[in-house]
């Protein structure tokens, strides 16, 4: 596929919108919950010009060597900024997935139908044969999400977990 991604409809009040740097300013704003980042390797954005330009290099859509697809959603729920999605396609058809949703969204299934429909949309669009996700062992709210999608745990390591699951063929 090129490096194009389209709107995906989850249903009537839950849309992924192909992020571009146009979402920085309502991004900007609902990320900035500290608690979004307990086990998170980041943190909340502090600088919006910088923010900014880091969404307008994702627009690319792919890694300046052109070996990655970098495909990445605002997940918006009744026409409300809820957070992302995200997806790195690699070269080998395997594909590493991501979601972050402000604090007042979780726990309602809105992260697990948004990468649900994301993963749909990739395995139909750019051949990918098995997704992974590395998760803290201890964001069991994440953990819970990836195994209700069916993923797999396998040996990783004991501050990350790795999950996986194979697309079916056919």
């Amino acid at each position: 596929m090129d490096d194009s991604i389209v709107e995906i409809r989850c249903n009537d009040t839950l849309v992924l919108v192909p992020q571009l740097a146009v979402h920085a300013e309502a991004l900007f704003q609902i990320l900035q919950p500290k608690e979004i980042y307990a086990f998170l390797d980041n943190e909340a954005p502090t600088d919006f010009a910088s923010f900014e330009a880091r969404l307008k290099r994702l627009e690319t859509r792919c890694s300046p060597d052109g070996d990655e697809q970098w495909l990445n959603w605002v997940v918006c729920l009744k026409g409300e900024t809820a957070g992302y999605v995200q997806a790195t396609v690699y070269p080998d058809s395997t594909c590493e997935i991501a979601y972050v949703l402000n604090p007042i969204f979780w726990g309602q299934g809105i992260a697990t139908l948004a990468t649900e429909a994301m993963m749909k949309f990739i395995v139909e669009n750019y051949g990918v044969i098995a997704f992974f996700a590395e998760i803290d062992a201890q964001n069991v709210g994440s953990i819970g999400l990836v195994q209700r999608l069916g993923f797999e745990q396998v040996p990783h390591d004991a501050v990350e977990v790795k999950f996986v699951k194979l697309v079916n063929a056919g």
